[in-house]
């Protein structure tokens, strides 16, 4: 994974074609002030796993966009890391829709269903 994200957001990205997985190490730097882990960085996170999950059923000629996302704020994440599962609901070939789920140590966080468009791949 190339993608310039990785320089200041590095993922440990696990693809697999049915459950995907990633696992990020918690900076101060991501925390709100209120010393939980700040909710656009786990947006972020899901955000880059959902989409990874996604590309690999593709030819490198095709990218993938998020055309929507719906979130849910379930438990404060306040741990050193977080760990991230992600599956598909449907493959098709005009979108596809991945669940995830994020988890601070045992606790689930976050919740997400998502719909990704197959798009030429962008330069």
């Amino acid at each position: 994974m190339d993608a310039k994200i990785y320089e200041i957001f590095p993922l440990d990205i696990q693809l697999d074609k049915d459950q995907s997985t990633a696992s990020l190490e918690i900076k101060e730097h991501m925390m709100n002030q209120y010393g939980i882990v700040h909710g656009g960085v786990i947006t972020l996170f899901a955000d880059t796993l959902m989409g990874e999950h996604a590309k690999q059923f593709y030819d490198n000629h095709t990218a993938v966009v998020t055309g929507q996302m719906n979130t849910y704020f379930i438990n404060p994440a306040q741990s050193s890391s977080l760990y991230a599962e992600a599956h598909f609901i449907k493959k098709g070939r005009s979108n596809i829709v991945i669940e995830c789920s994020v988890f601070a140590d045992d606790q689930k966080v976050t919740h997400f269903n998502a719909i990704f468009h197959p798009v030429s791949k962008l330069k």
